[in-house]
């Protein structure tokens, strides 16, 4: 049974991060507007600051980089933009040439780079657009329309075939690479930091890499992070962990069951790895930032920074650092924490705030599970709110953190500086290597800044890559509206504040809750393991229905089938007259009796089917979707339809049932398969005799059982 607990106890803090997970949006941010206001006269300062920013970013657009220019011009609101992300995280992966030129030409040569053209005066641009179009029309000749020299440059181009257009895209695709990663390795990427060092710049260095999946893969990780500590404190000029560079540490790199399901094992063998690496980053006095990773991995990532933190060993030494991602709900609730969490212990944590980059996944993941929320904002402008509220509370502890803002934006940049001019107080700016530096450029003279820098060979880039190409190529991303000359700065430095504030609703009306994806009919609700409430809730009902008694159904003799198929074949006429509607209505009865049986059926399917707490509770909510989903299908498909027809003439089509089902389950599905196929004979009006598999019979019977307490007739159903 579930025999994992809660690797911390509960306390009042955690208990409100807990609460917040899946909060009410608009209960959440009206806890959080009044943190994120400023008054008037701050207002002014703040849209000043913030639109001579943008004003003199955009003039130095002029000398923005060539990559910079390029992923402008081609961003994610387009198919081209979509088809040059494709390129950039796959093609550098694919081993063989003849795969490479599919993959190239099912990506290119559908794309209108056309439009492309003279939309921008750099010559990079037009030249990279013709390169591209050129290798749509050697990949596609038959949609080439154009003549005179685009025609005579397709044929040139034909002519000289594959081995010519490979090798460029390929060099199209390292250099987009590059455009986000320091260096191949660390004494790369310490060599190429040397010149914005010179213009007061430092550095975070992350090592490239995504989830460990094996634990060859942790060792390399570990081994990776080991060597990168050992040159950049090599490297360090001095004793104090602010000026020097530091490194961010991705836990997931450092265990392959980095998952809330293993959280007492992950504690055992992760922290004693991470103190380690700590104690070396002390031993060079740099900062260790551990990086915020998905939604679910939160509250493991707190118990393991707990444990660290409060190491002796790292006594006085405040260079241990947490990232926080605003577009949580649980942000600012995590500052309280963490504040207490240093208070405690008499050292400063370094806290990175940041907006979050696992945004497109947590909306995903949350529909999918069924889940009773979102952990994440759906609005852009209320991660904003939320970055400034726990900026707030992040300067109003000095003594407890040393606040580093990571944002690209110009107004939250502004903002920060109005929060922090009048006091003087000791923070940090921090920005991704390859993205928005020009805004940077115009205050590292005056404020510190560190630049987020990816280290690591092009075929670690993919999970990094994407991840920025989305936050930051999305037409809606702060980066790309800054550079579009077309789009007003007082629109793009507009006042979040007032901008949620006056919403009538604050969630976004286009991203329905988990339960209303599917519109027609409601989603099953699924159960948040990663949540401790809900965790400890599950694990109490599960763990009394295990101390029931269980028994084996005992075997149907000859006689007693004979009799339930005369039972059935009588039963199926009176079932296959009601009506559609009627025989809906009880299946959607049904879905609700699953529901509330989930933890029941879970334990069931655990203890006789031998399935995982997960698979179970995947089973479970697929036999309710059943339910639903066959229940709306029916009312579409199986009500009588008038035909058009002469006057005084009545045309109906109609399906009418067959009379008596057998359905016989497997064992590997025993809930779902075994309903499913039930549910679709019932609802179109036959009789069912079912057989459940020989080693899970009792699984079979509570759902027997339960569609007869839907309202389904026990002779209708054996």
């Amino acid at each position: 049974m579930l025999s994992t607990t809660p690797s911390s106890p509960s306390t009042p803090l955690r208990d409100t991060i807990t609460n917040a997970y899946r909060m009410d949006e608009t209960t959440c941010l009206n806890q959080l507007l009044p943190l994120a206001a400023f008054s008037d006269p701050e207002l002014v300062h703040i849209s000043a600051t913030a639109k001579q920013l943008v004003m003199e970013t955009r003039e130095y657009k002029k000398k923005q980089s060539k990559m910079d220019a390029l992923l402008h011009q081609f961003d994610l609101s387009t198919e081209e933009g979509i088809a040059l992300m494709c390129l950039a995280e796959a093609l550098l992966r694919i081993p063989d040439k003849e795969t490479m030129d599919k993959f190239i030409s099912d990506k290119l040569s559908t794309a209108d780079w056309k439009s492309h053209l003279d939309s921008h005066h750099s010559l990079f641009i037009n030249a990279a657009t013709w390169a591209l179009l050129l290798t749509g029309k050697v990949y596609a000749p038959t949609l080439s329309t154009e003549k005179n020299l685009t025609a005579s440059l397709t044929r040139t181009v034909s002519r000289l075939g594959v081995a010519m257009i490979r090798p460029t895209v390929l060099q199209m695709m390292k250099a987009l690479g590059k455009q986000f990663v320091m260096g191949e390795n660390i004494a790369a990427a310490l060599q190429r930091a040397q010149p914005l060092e010179a213009m007061g710049y430092t550095f975070s260095y992350d090592m490239l890499g995504e989830a460990a999946r094996t634990a060859a893969d942790a060792e390399h990780y570990y081994a990776a992070y080991t060597q990168a500590i050992e040159a950049i404190g090599q490297a360090a000029a001095t004793d104090n962990p602010i000026k020097n560079p530091s490194i961010s540490i991705k836990l997931s790199a450092l265990h392959p069951r980095y998952d809330y399901a293993k959280q007492e094992r992950v504690l055992r063998e992760l922290t004693p790895r991470l103190l380690t690496l700590a104690q070396q980053a002390k031993k060079y006095h740099l900062s260790m930032t551990i990086d915020a990773e998905e939604a679910d991995r939160l509250d493991l990532s707190l118990d393991i920074f707990e444990k660290v933190f409060a190491d002796p060993s790292l006594a006085e030494w405040d260079g241990l650092g947490f990232v926080v991602q605003s577009y949580q709900k649980r942000a600012a609730f995590v500052i309280d924490w963490l504040a207490d969490l240093s208070t405690r212990h008499h050292k400063r944590i370094m806290l990175r705030l940041v907006k979050g980059a696992y945004w497109d996944a947590e909306i995903k993941m949350s529909q999918i599970q069924g889940l009773n929320g979102y952990p994440v904002f759906t609005r852009k402008n209320a991660t904003d709110v939320s970055f400034l509220a726990c900026a707030r509370k992040l300067l109003a502890k000095p003594d407890c953190f040393y606040p580093q803002f990571g944002t690209h934006n110009a107004y939250s940049v502004a903002a920060i500086l109005e929060m922090t001019q009048p006091h003087h107080l000791e923070f940090e700016f921090q920005c991704l290597h390859g993205i928005g530096r020009p805004l940077y450029d115009q205050i590292v003279d005056k404020n510190r800044c560190r630049i987020y820098a990816p280290v690591g060979t092009h075929r670690d880039l993919l999970g990094y890559l994407v991840r920025r190409l989305l936050e930051n190529g999305a037409n809606t991303s702060f980066i790309n509206r800054l550079a579009d000359d077309t789009i007003p700065i007082e629109k793009i430095i507009a006042d979040p504040v007032a901008r949620i504030a006056a919403l009538p609703s604050k969630p976004h009306p286009n991203i329905p809750l988990p339960k209303d994806i599917y519109g027609a009919w409601q989603n099953s609700m699924g159960i948040d393991l990663s949540n401790r409430s809900q965790f400890l809730t599950l694990k109490k009902q599960m763990e009394a229905v295990d101390q029931e008694k269980w028994t084996t159904p005992s075997q149907a003799t000859e006689a007693q089938i004979e009799e339930a198929l005369a039972t059935a074949t009588d039963a199926a006429q009176s079932w296959g007259r009601m009506t559609v509607e009627e025989r809906a209505i009880i299946l959607e009865r049904a879905a609700d009796l699953f529901q509330e049986a989930m933890p029941k059926l879970m334990t069931i399917l655990t203890r006789e089917g031998g399935k995982t707490i997960l698979d179970s509770l995947s089973e479970v909510r697929e036999t309710i979707d059943y339910c639903r989903y066959y229940a709306y299908q029916a009312r579409q498909d199986l009500t009588p339809v008038t035909l058009p027809g002469p006057t005084g003439e009545t045309n109906q089509l109609s399906l009418h049932p067959r009379g008596v089902i057998a359905c016989i389950s497997p064992w590997n599905f025993p809930l779902a398969i075994f309903t499913g196929q039930i549910l679709a004979a019932l609802v179109t009006g036959n009789a069912v005799i079912a057989k459940p598999a020989e080693q899970t019979p009792l699984i079979a019977f509570e759902a027997v059982r339960i569609l007869h307490q839907a309202g389904i007739p026990p002779a209708v159903l054996h």
